[in-house]
């Protein structure tokens, strides 16, 4: 009776084992799997320019809409710039957003308009790219970085970086003491491919803007893949 017991326990326990040992070897190909997918799936960087070169209606609220189809191995935006060539005489005029997908960031909305100014700065266009994290800040105000004074134009077309304007407020209605939560930010974790929509308006009649071109740098991952 007592070397049957003992044998019971050790079938039972080379059970035991083969169960634990199977749990191992399960526990291990996941784990390497999840590690294949996970190294495949690389960062990169996507640059595009789309050259419009179309006159921007003048004082018309329905603007105009330029539709670019992105095609990029990327799959997951982790961050995005925007690069913005506009011509003109006047830009506290402009009003101009992006998007695509559930994306928004308004990038100009009438910059300079205040309490104190309801036309915006009167300087002559802008070639500039678009940063949420720009050390030279927020782009409505960017004479208070240039020049240290809302009322001193600056020599020539804005360039440098920038971040979003982000107000969402109504271009009519719109100040600098609004608060800003439109930046491209939203679009992080989106999937970039597809069509992007930049609509630009002329706010204020009298004068003229031509939207040259725009593009964006796209940085994210690929889609993971089985090694």
């Amino acid at each position: 009776m007592k070397h049957m017991q003992q044998s019971t326990k050790h079938n039972h326990a080379r059970r035991q084992s083969r169960g634990l040992s199977s749990l191992l070897k399960r526990c291990l190909m996941g784990t390497a799997l999840a590690w294949g997918l996970t190294a495949a799936a690389q960062p990169i960087t996507t640059t595009t320019n789309f050259t419009v070169e179309a006159m921007v209606p003048d004082g018309d609220m329905s603007g105009m809409a330029s539709v670019q189809t992105i095609s990029t191995p990327i799959t997951n935006l982790t961050d995005l710039k925007v690069s913005l060539k506009l011509s003109g005489t006047w830009n506290g005029d402009l009003y101009c957003f992006l998007t695509h997908v559930t994306g928004h960031s308004v990038l100009l909305n009438r910059v300079g308009r205040c309490s104190a100014s309801d036309l915006g700065y009167n300087d002559e266009g802008l070639d500039v790219t678009f940063d949420d994290a720009a050390t030279n800040g927020d782009i409505h105000v960017y004479r208070l970085q240039l020049s240290s004074g809302q009322g001193t134009p600056i020599p020539g077309p804005l360039t440098s970086v920038w971040a979003p304007d982000a107000r969402v407020a109504y271009p009519t209605n719109v100040l600098d003491t609004d608060a800003r939560s439109a930046f491209l930010g939203s679009f992080n974790g989106v999937d970039p491919n597809g069509e992007w929509v930049l609509f630009v308006a002329d706010m204020e009649a009298g004068d003229i803007h031509v939207l040259d071109s725009w593009g964006l740098e796209i940085s994210g991952y690929t889609a993971p893949t089985a090694p």
